[in-house]
Protein backbone atom coordinates (compact mmCIF):
# COMPACT_ATOMS: atom_id res chain seq x y z
CA UNK A 1 0.00 0.00 0.00
CA UNK A 2 1.37 3.48 -1.10
CA UNK A 3 1.77 6.01 0.94
CA UNK A 4 -0.70 8.53 2.15
CA UNK A 5 -0.84 11.61 0.10
CA UNK A 6 -1.51 14.80 2.06
CA UNK A 7 -1.74 18.52 1.17
CA UNK A 8 -1.53 22.38 2.05
CA UNK A 9 -2.64 25.75 0.48
CA UNK A 10 -1.44 29.28 0.06
CA UNK A 11 -5.32 30.09 -0.46
CA UNK A 12 -4.66 33.22 -2.07
CA UNK A 13 -2.55 35.88 -0.92
CA UNK A 14 -5.64 38.54 0.14
CA UNK A 15 -4.27 38.00 3.67
CA UNK A 16 -1.18 40.00 3.01
CA UNK A 17 1.86 40.25 5.00
CA UNK A 18 2.22 38.76 8.65
CA UNK A 19 5.54 39.48 10.38
CA UNK A 20 4.46 38.90 13.67
CA UNK A 21 2.11 35.90 14.32
CA UNK A 22 3.82 32.49 14.82
CA UNK A 23 4.27 30.20 11.91
CA UNK A 24 1.46 27.98 13.19
CA UNK A 25 -0.73 31.16 13.48
CA UNK A 26 -0.99 32.42 10.08
CA UNK A 27 -4.23 32.22 7.66
CA UNK A 28 -3.69 29.96 4.91
CA UNK A 29 -3.73 33.51 2.74
CA UNK A 30 -0.97 35.25 4.68
CA UNK A 31 2.40 35.31 3.70
CA UNK A 32 5.37 35.84 6.00
CA UNK A 33 7.59 37.84 3.34
CA UNK A 34 5.92 40.36 0.38
CA UNK A 35 9.56 41.92 -0.52
CA UNK A 36 8.68 44.24 -4.17
CA UNK A 37 5.59 42.53 -4.27
CA UNK A 38 1.89 43.96 -4.28
CA UNK A 39 -1.50 42.79 -3.70
CA UNK A 40 -4.25 42.85 -6.45
CA UNK A 41 -8.18 43.61 -5.34
CA UNK A 42 -8.74 39.97 -6.56
CA UNK A 43 -6.01 38.57 -3.70
CA UNK A 44 -3.61 37.87 -6.14
CA UNK A 45 0.11 38.56 -5.27
CA UNK A 46 2.44 40.37 -7.87
CA UNK A 47 5.79 42.13 -8.44
CA UNK A 48 6.06 45.87 -8.13
CA UNK A 49 6.79 47.87 -11.40
CA UNK A 50 9.94 49.91 -11.77
CA UNK A 51 10.85 53.43 -11.19
CA UNK A 52 11.64 56.12 -14.00
CA UNK A 53 13.90 59.63 -14.03
CA UNK A 54 11.79 62.58 -15.06
CA UNK A 55 14.59 64.07 -15.69
CA UNK A 56 18.77 64.14 -16.81
CA UNK A 57 20.04 65.72 -13.99
CA UNK A 58 20.41 66.40 -10.25
CA UNK A 59 17.94 69.38 -9.28
CA UNK A 60 19.74 68.72 -5.78
CA UNK A 61 18.93 66.91 -2.48
CA UNK A 62 14.91 67.28 -2.60
CA UNK A 63 12.56 67.39 0.67
CA UNK A 64 9.61 68.33 -0.10
CA UNK A 65 7.23 67.66 -3.13
CA UNK A 66 3.76 68.73 -4.41
CA UNK A 67 1.45 68.22 -7.28
CA UNK A 68 -0.79 71.12 -7.71
CA UNK A 69 -3.56 70.21 -10.15
CA UNK A 70 -5.15 73.02 -12.47
CA UNK A 71 -7.76 73.19 -14.98
CA UNK A 72 -5.70 73.75 -17.42
CA UNK A 73 -1.81 72.81 -17.13
CA UNK A 74 -0.73 71.06 -13.99
CA UNK A 75 2.60 71.45 -12.55
CA UNK A 76 5.00 69.65 -10.20
CA UNK A 77 6.72 71.31 -7.07
CA UNK A 78 9.65 70.25 -5.26
CA UNK A 79 11.78 71.62 -2.38
CA UNK A 80 15.05 71.15 -3.33
CA UNK A 81 18.42 72.59 -2.68
CA UNK A 82 17.05 75.59 -0.60
CA UNK A 83 15.32 76.58 -4.19
CA UNK A 84 11.58 75.83 -5.16
CA UNK A 85 11.36 74.28 -8.53
CA UNK A 86 8.12 73.75 -10.82
CA UNK A 87 8.00 71.81 -14.18
CA UNK A 88 4.56 71.05 -15.59
CA UNK A 89 3.03 67.32 -15.06
CA UNK A 90 3.68 65.32 -18.13
CA UNK A 91 5.84 62.60 -19.55
CA UNK A 92 9.54 62.72 -18.95
CA UNK A 93 11.84 63.86 -19.26
CA UNK A 94 10.37 67.23 -17.18
CA UNK A 95 11.45 70.60 -17.83
CA UNK A 96 11.98 72.54 -13.92
CA UNK A 97 11.91 76.40 -13.47
CA UNK A 98 13.93 77.60 -10.46
CA UNK A 99 12.02 79.94 -8.72
CA UNK A 100 13.81 83.08 -6.56
CA UNK A 101 14.16 82.79 -2.86
CA UNK A 102 16.11 80.87 -0.68
CA UNK A 103 14.14 78.00 1.55
CA UNK A 104 15.28 75.56 3.73
CA UNK A 105 17.87 72.82 3.09
CA UNK A 106 16.64 70.90 5.91
CA UNK A 107 13.56 69.53 7.48
CA UNK A 108 10.47 68.27 5.41
CA UNK A 109 8.85 71.06 3.46
CA UNK A 110 4.70 71.18 3.50
CA UNK A 111 2.74 72.65 0.91
CA UNK A 112 -0.79 73.26 0.53
CA UNK A 113 -2.50 74.60 -2.63
CA UNK A 114 -4.95 78.03 -1.59
CA UNK A 115 -6.41 81.56 -1.98
CA UNK A 116 -3.79 84.61 -1.40
CA UNK A 117 -6.94 86.87 -1.42
CA UNK A 118 -6.53 87.92 -5.29
CA UNK A 119 -5.79 83.79 -7.10
CA UNK A 120 -4.98 80.38 -6.45
CA UNK A 121 -1.56 80.21 -4.68
CA UNK A 122 0.72 77.62 -3.41
CA UNK A 123 1.69 77.81 0.09
CA UNK A 124 4.96 76.34 1.16
CA UNK A 125 6.12 75.47 4.83
CA UNK A 126 9.59 74.92 5.67
CA UNK A 127 10.31 75.40 9.24
CA UNK A 128 10.18 79.95 8.87
CA UNK A 129 8.01 82.24 8.12
CA UNK A 130 5.12 81.13 5.43
CA UNK A 131 6.01 81.11 1.46
CA UNK A 132 4.05 81.26 -1.65
CA UNK A 133 4.53 80.31 -5.11
CA UNK A 134 2.92 80.06 -8.44
CA UNK A 135 4.53 78.32 -10.89
CA UNK A 136 6.74 80.96 -12.34
CA UNK A 137 7.11 83.17 -9.05
CA UNK A 138 7.69 82.58 -5.60
CA UNK A 139 7.26 85.08 -2.16
CA UNK A 140 9.58 83.80 1.13
CA UNK A 141 8.72 84.84 4.44
CA UNK A 142 5.14 86.48 4.38
CA UNK A 143 5.67 89.19 6.42
CA UNK A 144 3.23 88.49 9.73
CA UNK A 145 2.69 84.42 9.45
CA UNK A 146 4.69 82.45 12.67
CA UNK A 147 8.08 82.05 12.19
CA UNK A 148 8.33 78.57 12.43
CA UNK A 149 5.33 76.77 9.82
CA UNK A 150 6.23 73.33 9.57
CA UNK A 151 2.56 71.97 8.36
CA UNK A 152 -0.37 73.21 6.46
CA UNK A 153 -4.03 72.54 6.04
CA UNK A 154 -6.68 74.04 3.73
CA UNK A 155 -10.29 73.82 6.02
CA UNK A 156 -13.32 75.66 5.90
CA UNK A 157 -12.04 78.53 3.92
CA UNK A 158 -9.20 79.25 5.72
CA UNK A 159 -5.50 78.02 5.67
CA UNK A 160 -4.18 76.02 9.18
CA UNK A 161 -1.27 75.68 10.39
CA UNK A 162 1.62 74.78 13.65
CA UNK A 163 4.84 74.95 14.29
CA UNK A 164 5.74 71.46 15.72
CA UNK A 165 7.58 73.85 18.83
CA UNK A 166 4.18 75.36 20.69
CA UNK A 167 0.66 74.37 21.66
CA UNK A 168 -0.65 76.80 18.82
CA UNK A 169 -2.59 76.55 16.30
CA UNK A 170 -2.88 79.53 13.36
CA UNK A 171 -5.85 79.97 11.04
CA UNK A 172 -5.98 82.76 8.10
CA UNK A 173 -8.54 84.94 7.53
CA UNK A 174 -11.39 83.60 4.89
CA UNK A 175 -9.86 82.72 1.65
CA UNK A 176 -6.39 84.50 2.26
CA UNK A 177 -3.72 82.36 2.92
CA UNK A 178 -1.04 85.30 3.64
CA UNK A 179 -3.24 86.00 6.85
CA UNK A 180 -1.96 82.94 8.38
CA UNK A 181 -1.85 83.81 11.80
CA UNK A 182 -1.58 87.50 11.87
CA UNK A 183 -3.98 88.24 14.04
CA UNK A 184 -4.56 92.28 12.85
CA UNK A 185 -5.07 91.23 9.24
CA UNK A 186 -8.39 88.53 10.61
CA UNK A 187 -6.09 85.59 11.11
CA UNK A 188 -6.27 83.56 14.18
CA UNK A 189 -4.04 82.49 16.95
CA UNK A 190 -5.27 79.58 19.15
CA UNK A 191 -3.76 77.46 22.17
CA UNK A 192 -4.28 73.98 22.11
CA UNK A 193 -4.33 72.75 25.40
CA UNK A 194 -6.21 69.42 25.10
CA UNK A 195 -3.21 67.19 26.65
CA UNK A 196 -1.47 69.65 28.90
CA UNK A 197 2.10 70.87 27.66
CA UNK A 198 1.76 69.17 24.06
CA UNK A 199 3.08 70.70 20.95
CA UNK A 200 1.20 70.41 18.38
CA UNK A 201 3.71 68.72 15.01
CA UNK A 202 0.71 68.61 12.35
CA UNK A 203 -2.52 69.22 10.98
CA UNK A 204 -5.08 67.59 8.37
CA UNK A 205 -8.36 67.96 7.71
CA UNK A 206 -10.76 65.25 8.51
CA UNK A 207 -14.08 65.34 6.56
CA UNK A 208 -16.41 68.17 8.65
CA UNK A 209 -13.33 68.91 10.84
CA UNK A 210 -9.35 69.47 11.40
CA UNK A 211 -7.22 66.84 13.37
CA UNK A 212 -4.46 68.49 15.32
CA UNK A 213 -1.71 66.35 15.64
CA UNK A 214 0.06 66.00 18.60
CA UNK A 215 3.33 64.34 20.17
CA UNK A 216 0.80 61.72 22.37
CA UNK A 217 -2.42 63.02 21.00
CA UNK A 218 -4.95 63.97 18.62
CA UNK A 219 -7.42 66.81 19.01
CA UNK A 220 -10.56 68.04 16.99
CA UNK A 221 -11.12 71.44 15.61
CA UNK A 222 -14.78 72.49 14.12
CA UNK A 223 -16.14 75.85 13.10
CA UNK A 224 -15.02 78.74 11.19
CA UNK A 225 -13.65 81.46 13.86
CA UNK A 226 -12.43 81.46 16.33
CA UNK A 227 -15.23 81.43 18.44
CA UNK A 228 -16.25 77.98 16.85
CA UNK A 229 -13.75 75.88 18.28
CA UNK A 230 -14.78 72.35 19.72
CA UNK A 231 -12.03 70.27 20.50
CA UNK A 232 -12.04 66.79 21.87
CA UNK A 233 -9.36 64.34 22.58
CA UNK A 234 -10.87 60.72 23.72
CA UNK A 235 -14.30 61.34 22.62
CA UNK A 236 -15.70 59.47 19.55
CA UNK A 237 -12.33 56.91 19.43
CA UNK A 238 -9.80 59.96 19.42
CA UNK A 239 -7.01 58.91 22.07
CA UNK A 240 -5.08 60.46 24.39
CA UNK A 241 -1.98 58.06 23.74
CA UNK A 242 -1.64 58.16 19.80
CA UNK A 243 -0.52 60.74 17.96
CA UNK A 244 2.67 61.48 15.95
CA UNK A 245 5.88 64.07 15.13
CA UNK A 246 5.97 61.76 11.43
CA UNK A 247 4.17 65.12 9.80
CA UNK A 248 4.71 63.98 6.48
CA UNK A 249 3.10 60.43 7.04
CA UNK A 250 -0.24 61.86 7.01
CA UNK A 251 -2.17 60.89 4.04
CA UNK A 252 -6.09 61.84 3.38
CA UNK A 253 -7.89 59.10 1.84
CA UNK A 254 -11.80 59.59 1.49
CA UNK A 255 -12.54 61.70 5.13
CA UNK A 256 -10.22 59.25 6.71
CA UNK A 257 -6.40 60.29 7.78
CA UNK A 258 -3.41 57.50 7.40
CA UNK A 259 -0.93 57.85 9.80
CA UNK A 260 2.24 56.84 11.58
CA UNK A 261 3.01 57.33 15.07
CA UNK A 262 5.25 55.71 17.20
CA UNK A 263 2.93 52.54 18.50
CA UNK A 264 2.27 52.01 14.20
CA UNK A 265 0.47 52.70 11.60
CA UNK A 266 -3.16 54.44 12.01
CA UNK A 267 -6.31 55.13 10.41
CA UNK A 268 -8.32 57.63 12.05
CA UNK A 269 -12.00 58.68 10.69
CA UNK A 270 -15.15 60.69 12.40
CA UNK A 271 -15.82 58.09 14.30
CA UNK A 272 -13.20 56.42 16.10
CA UNK A 273 -8.91 55.61 15.61
CA UNK A 274 -8.43 52.17 14.43
CA UNK A 275 -4.32 50.77 14.28
CA UNK A 276 -4.30 48.80 11.40
CA UNK A 277 -0.56 47.45 11.19
CA UNK A 278 -0.55 44.65 13.80
CA UNK A 279 -0.02 41.94 11.73
CA UNK A 280 3.72 43.70 11.17
CA UNK A 281 3.68 45.44 14.29
CA UNK A 282 7.45 43.91 14.09
CA UNK A 283 8.06 46.99 11.28
CA UNK A 284 7.05 49.41 13.58
CA UNK A 285 9.00 48.50 16.88
CA UNK A 286 12.31 47.81 14.92
CA UNK A 287 12.34 51.87 13.22
CA UNK A 288 14.41 53.85 14.91
CA UNK A 289 13.30 57.32 16.84
CA UNK A 290 15.52 59.73 14.81
CA UNK A 291 13.88 58.92 11.33
CA UNK A 292 10.39 58.60 12.31
CA UNK A 293 9.82 62.71 11.53
CA UNK A 294 11.32 61.11 7.84
CA UNK A 295 8.52 58.87 6.93
CA UNK A 296 6.22 60.14 3.92
CA UNK A 297 3.56 58.82 2.65
CA UNK A 298 1.49 59.11 -0.49
CA UNK A 299 -2.25 57.82 -2.14
CA UNK A 300 -2.33 55.49 -5.07
CA UNK A 301 -6.15 55.74 -6.18
CA UNK A 302 -5.73 53.85 -8.96
CA UNK A 303 -4.45 50.82 -7.06
CA UNK A 304 -6.16 51.25 -3.83
CA UNK A 305 -2.75 51.39 -1.70
CA UNK A 306 -1.22 53.45 1.16
CA UNK A 307 2.47 54.03 1.00
CA UNK A 308 4.82 54.94 3.23
CA UNK A 309 8.24 55.10 3.06
CA UNK A 310 10.54 53.72 6.27
CA UNK A 311 14.00 55.94 6.18
CA UNK A 312 16.49 52.95 5.35
CA UNK A 313 14.08 50.22 5.41
CA UNK A 314 11.84 50.99 2.03
CA UNK A 315 8.20 51.63 1.16
CA UNK A 316 5.35 49.60 3.16
CA UNK A 317 2.13 49.46 1.15
CA UNK A 318 -1.19 48.87 2.67
CA UNK A 319 -4.16 48.18 0.11
CA UNK A 320 -7.29 49.60 1.82
CA UNK A 321 -9.38 47.40 0.08
CA UNK A 322 -8.04 44.30 1.31
CA UNK A 323 -6.98 45.53 4.59
CA UNK A 324 -3.71 43.99 4.33
CA UNK A 325 -0.12 44.68 3.47
CA UNK A 326 3.06 44.04 1.39
CA UNK A 327 6.42 45.15 1.18
CA UNK A 328 9.31 46.37 1.83
CA UNK A 329 9.88 48.03 -1.78
CA UNK A 330 13.41 48.07 -1.96
CA UNK A 331 16.03 48.79 -4.68
CA UNK A 332 15.40 52.56 -5.80
CA UNK A 333 13.16 53.06 -3.09
CA UNK A 334 15.96 52.21 -0.36
CA UNK A 335 18.87 53.96 -2.14
CA UNK A 336 17.73 57.38 -3.35
CA UNK A 337 17.29 58.23 -0.12
CA UNK A 338 13.76 59.02 -0.42
CA UNK A 339 12.71 62.17 1.31
CA UNK A 340 9.12 63.35 -0.63
CA UNK A 341 6.50 61.30 -2.00
CA UNK A 342 2.90 62.44 -3.48
CA UNK A 343 0.43 61.84 -6.25
CA UNK A 344 -1.13 63.54 -8.97
CA UNK A 345 -4.64 63.10 -9.93
CA UNK A 346 -5.78 61.88 -13.19
CA UNK A 347 -5.14 65.16 -15.59
CA UNK A 348 -5.65 64.74 -19.96
CA UNK A 349 -4.35 61.57 -20.83
CA UNK A 350 -2.14 60.99 -17.91
CA UNK A 351 -3.59 58.41 -14.92
CA UNK A 352 -2.78 59.28 -11.26
CA UNK A 353 0.38 58.81 -10.57
CA UNK A 354 2.84 58.65 -7.67
CA UNK A 355 6.47 60.03 -7.69
CA UNK A 356 9.61 59.97 -5.01
CA UNK A 357 12.39 62.45 -4.42
CA UNK A 358 15.52 61.91 -3.13
CA UNK A 359 18.47 63.51 -1.81
CA UNK A 360 20.25 62.16 -4.67
CA UNK A 361 18.57 65.02 -6.34
CA UNK A 362 15.97 63.03 -8.98
CA UNK A 363 12.12 63.01 -9.01
CA UNK A 364 11.03 59.61 -9.96
CA UNK A 365 7.77 58.11 -11.49
CA UNK A 366 6.56 55.44 -9.86
CA UNK A 367 5.25 52.55 -11.50
CA UNK A 368 5.94 52.87 -15.32
CA UNK A 369 4.79 50.41 -17.80
CA UNK A 370 8.00 48.40 -17.09
CA UNK A 371 9.60 46.12 -14.49
CA UNK A 372 12.72 47.69 -14.06
CA UNK A 373 14.06 50.33 -11.65
CA UNK A 374 16.12 53.62 -12.42
CA UNK A 375 15.08 53.79 -15.65
CA UNK A 376 16.58 56.96 -17.24
CA UNK A 377 14.24 59.91 -18.51
CA UNK A 378 15.05 59.19 -22.07
CA UNK A 379 13.14 55.64 -21.43
CA UNK A 380 16.77 53.44 -21.77
CA UNK A 381 19.10 52.07 -18.81
CA UNK A 382 17.40 50.73 -15.51
CA UNK A 383 17.91 47.78 -13.19
CA UNK A 384 16.01 44.66 -11.94
CA UNK A 385 14.69 44.23 -8.83
CA UNK A 386 13.60 41.21 -7.04
CA UNK A 387 10.20 40.37 -6.21
CA UNK A 388 10.62 37.57 -3.05
CA UNK A 389 7.31 35.72 -1.68
CA UNK A 390 7.27 33.52 1.21
CA UNK A 391 4.04 31.26 1.63
CA UNK A 392 2.82 30.81 5.17
CA UNK A 393 4.40 27.61 6.57
CA UNK A 394 2.77 24.67 5.17
CA UNK A 395 2.54 21.52 7.50
CA UNK A 396 0.26 19.62 5.24
CA UNK A 397 -2.40 19.61 8.82
CA UNK A 398 -0.04 17.07 11.51
CA UNK A 399 3.04 19.47 12.27
CA UNK A 400 4.19 16.18 14.00
CA UNK A 401 4.33 14.17 11.06
CA UNK A 402 6.98 14.34 8.65
CA UNK A 403 6.16 14.80 4.83
CA UNK A 404 8.38 14.43 1.67
CA UNK A 405 7.34 17.06 -0.75
CA UNK A 406 6.27 15.50 -4.01
CA UNK A 407 4.39 18.12 -6.30
CA UNK A 408 3.92 22.10 -6.10
CA UNK A 409 1.57 23.20 -7.98
CA UNK A 410 1.15 27.28 -9.49
CA UNK A 411 -1.72 29.10 -10.58
CA UNK A 412 0.18 32.20 -12.17
CA UNK A 413 0.76 34.64 -14.99
CA UNK A 414 4.14 35.39 -15.73
CA UNK A 415 3.66 38.54 -18.27
CA UNK A 416 6.97 38.14 -19.98
CA UNK A 417 8.56 37.25 -16.82
CA UNK A 418 11.70 35.81 -18.15
CA UNK A 419 13.50 34.60 -14.67
CA UNK A 420 11.10 33.29 -12.17
CA UNK A 421 12.03 30.25 -9.35
CA UNK A 422 10.80 28.80 -6.38
CA UNK A 423 12.49 27.87 -3.37
CA UNK A 424 11.65 25.43 -0.62
CA UNK A 425 13.14 24.65 2.72
CA UNK A 426 12.86 21.83 5.31
CA UNK A 427 14.93 19.52 7.20
CA UNK A 428 16.80 18.38 4.53
CA UNK A 429 17.91 21.39 3.19
CA UNK A 430 16.90 23.58 0.56
CA UNK A 431 16.00 23.31 -3.37
CA UNK A 432 15.84 25.63 -6.02
CA UNK A 433 14.43 25.24 -9.64
CA UNK A 434 15.13 28.09 -11.87
CA UNK A 435 13.40 27.97 -15.18
CA UNK A 436 15.11 29.08 -18.77
CA UNK A 437 12.75 30.98 -20.71
CA UNK A 438 12.38 29.72 -24.11
CA UNK A 439 10.47 29.63 -27.52
CA UNK A 440 8.50 26.33 -26.81
CA UNK A 441 5.50 25.62 -24.77
CA UNK A 442 6.92 23.08 -22.13
CA UNK A 443 8.91 24.84 -19.97
CA UNK A 444 10.98 22.60 -17.88
CA UNK A 445 11.78 23.62 -14.33
CA UNK A 446 14.36 21.99 -12.30
CA UNK A 447 13.78 18.07 -12.85
CA UNK A 448 9.73 18.58 -13.65
CA UNK A 449 7.67 20.12 -15.81
CA UNK A 450 6.42 23.48 -15.30
CA UNK A 451 3.08 23.46 -17.22
CA UNK A 452 2.29 23.18 -20.75
CA UNK A 453 1.33 26.90 -21.27
CA UNK A 454 3.25 29.68 -22.53
CA UNK A 455 5.38 31.47 -20.14
CA UNK A 456 4.77 35.09 -20.21
CA UNK A 457 1.61 34.64 -21.85
CA UNK A 458 -1.87 36.90 -20.53
CA UNK A 459 -3.68 33.87 -19.28
CA UNK A 460 -3.26 32.36 -15.37
CA UNK A 461 -2.43 28.78 -16.14
CA UNK A 462 -1.48 25.93 -13.78
CA UNK A 463 2.09 25.13 -13.41
CA UNK A 464 3.77 22.01 -12.03
CA UNK A 465 7.03 20.98 -10.56
CA UNK A 466 8.44 18.04 -9.08
CA UNK A 467 9.56 18.65 -5.36
CA UNK A 468 11.93 16.67 -3.09
CA UNK A 469 13.28 17.01 0.30
CA UNK A 470 11.94 15.54 3.49
CA UNK A 471 10.45 17.75 6.91
CA UNK A 472 7.72 18.07 9.08
CA UNK A 473 6.99 21.77 7.28
CA UNK A 474 8.08 22.86 4.06
CA UNK A 475 8.74 27.12 3.56
CA UNK A 476 7.82 27.80 0.29
CA UNK A 477 8.95 30.76 -1.94
CA UNK A 478 8.60 32.63 -5.43
CA UNK A 479 11.48 34.54 -6.61
CA UNK A 480 11.49 36.94 -9.70
CA UNK A 481 14.02 39.09 -10.96
CA UNK A 482 13.18 39.82 -14.53
CA UNK A 483 11.55 42.58 -16.19
CA UNK A 484 8.05 41.42 -16.17
CA UNK A 485 4.67 42.08 -13.63
CA UNK A 486 4.54 37.45 -12.59
CA UNK A 487 0.58 37.82 -10.90
CA UNK A 488 0.77 34.55 -8.15
CA UNK A 489 -2.79 33.51 -7.52
CA UNK A 490 -3.09 30.06 -5.53
CA UNK A 491 -0.09 27.88 -4.22
CA UNK A 492 -0.63 23.92 -3.49
CA UNK A 493 2.04 21.44 -2.43
CA UNK A 494 1.52 17.75 -2.29
CA UNK A 495 3.77 15.21 -0.32
CA UNK A 496 3.68 11.85 1.05
CA UNK A 497 2.86 11.70 4.78
CA UNK A 498 5.89 9.49 6.20
CA UNK A 499 4.52 9.13 9.25
CA UNK A 500 5.55 10.03 12.58
CA UNK A 501 8.77 8.50 13.79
Amino acid sequence: MGRRIVEDIQQGFAGGLNTSADSSQMSANEVRRAENARLTEYGGIKKRLGTQRMHASSLGAINGGFAWMQPTTSYHFVAANGLIKTAPIGSAPLTWTSLSGAIATTGLVDFAAFRDGSGEIVYIADGGPLNKATNSTATVNIAGTPSVVVSLAVYNQRLYGVDGVTQKVYASSLNNGDTLGNTGSGGIEAVIRTFGDQECFAVKTLRSSLAIFHRSGISRFTGITVDDIDIEAGVQGFSEQVGTIAKKSLVAVEGEVYFFSEQGFYRLSETGLECISLKIDTVPRNISSDVISRIVGAHDKLRHEIRWYVPDVGVYVYNYVLKAWSGPWTGTYKSSGVRAMWNTEAAGSLPSQVFIGGTDGYVRLCDPDTGLDDILSDGTGGSAHTMIVQCHRMFFGDEASEKALRWAYALADMRNSDNPYARWKCNTGTSDYTLNVGTSESNEWGTGTWGTGTWGGSETDLYEVQGDGRGFYYDFFLYDDGPGETLFSRIRLEAFDMTRR
